[in-house]
């Protein structure tokens, strides 16, 4: 079948398995009703990196509007696929954290989510940015450290995946036994840091990762800035007894160990064997270049 260029169909690119496997589920019983009312394509992923390779041909075919159903890896797999090019994209948030789909507004609740889908006519368009860790776009957060081995063993492990933000949860407790902190050299903007004794640092295009951590809590997706979150010179203790706070925010007054920036360009090495993730996604590197896009993706918000 030709693509019809003028009026090309919504593409939906499902993880079936997202959402602890009921994601599926729910789509089964949502997809009639949008196919009733819109022209759709529906793609279904059975493995990581079918998202992006489809949101990349479904560019060159020309479709203009992309709503992802599943979770926040899903999504950076269609943003990765699809930032070349002025294409809507959408969010059904099936997936356990949804954290961007918090950071633009979106509802979780099973009403709104059909009201949002089934009436595309009242939708906004907003751009958000979009940072870039070496050659991987992320539009939630990144970092390195303690936590680029926490996202590796929740992704390493089935059974913790399965299980969310939870699995991310038992994955910090996990990593917490073994974990050596290490010395960090991070240039912001032109100006650089040294910072000993570091544990992670995490920069933020919005407030949330990890299923819900405000680990950024001023990063806004609009402001045009990239926030960064360093924790350093505590003990395992203090990580332990204070780790709660970071579903708060209230990490921000821990200023002894927590040190927040802002910048637009980040290079950042680590001295030693150390991971790092983009929106959860294990990234095997220990030196990273981070900047702010001058593209940002055009994401559809409620009304």
């Amino acid at each position: 079948m030709m693509l019809d260029r003028q009026n090309p169909p919504i593409l939906f690119i499902v993880n079936p398995s997202a959402g602890h496997g009921k994601c599926g589920k729910r789509w089964n019983k949502l997809a009639p009703k949008i196919e009733e009312k819109y022209s759709c394509e529906v793609f279904y992923t059975k493995r990581p990196g079918e998202a992006e390779a489809e949101a990349r041909m479904a560019v060159e075919r020309g479709i203009k509007r992309i709503f992802v159903v599943g979770g926040d890896g899903t999504i950076n797999e269609v943003i990765n696929g699809a930032m070349s090019a002025n294409i809507e994209i959408g969010i059904i948030p099936f997936g356990t954290g949804n954290d961007l789909a918090k950071a633009v507004g979106l509802s979780k609740k099973k009403h709104l989510i059909e009201a949002m889908v089934l009436n595309q006519e009242t939708l906004k368009v907003k751009e958000i940015n979009v940072g870039k860790i070496n050659h991987r776009h992320f539009v939630i957060a990144c970092g390195i450290g303690f936590d680029g081995w926490v996202a590796k063993r929740a992704n390493d492990s089935r059974f913790l995946k399965s299980l969310g933000a939870l699995g991310y949860v038992f994955s910090v407790f996990a990593v917490l036994r073994s974990f050596t902190p290490m010395t960090i050299e991070v240039t912001i903007d032109g100006t650089s840091h040294k910072i000993e004794n570091g544990w992670l640092l995490a920069v933020g295009n919005g407030p949330y990762y990890g299923g819900g951590m405000k680990i950024c809590p001023d990063a806004d997706i609009h402001d045009d800035w990239l926030d960064l979150c360093i924790v350093s010179k505590l003990s395992k203790w203090q990580l332990f007894r204070f780790f709660p706070k970071v579903y708060s925010g209230k990490h921000v007054h821990l200023k002894d160990y927590v040190t927040f920036m802002k910048g637009k360009r980040m290079k950042i090495q680590c001295q030693g064997k150390t991971v790092a993730h983009a929106d959860g996604e294990f990234i095997d590197s220990s030196d990273l270049n981070i900047v702010l896009c001058e593209q940002g993706i055009k994401m559809l918000t409620m009304p």
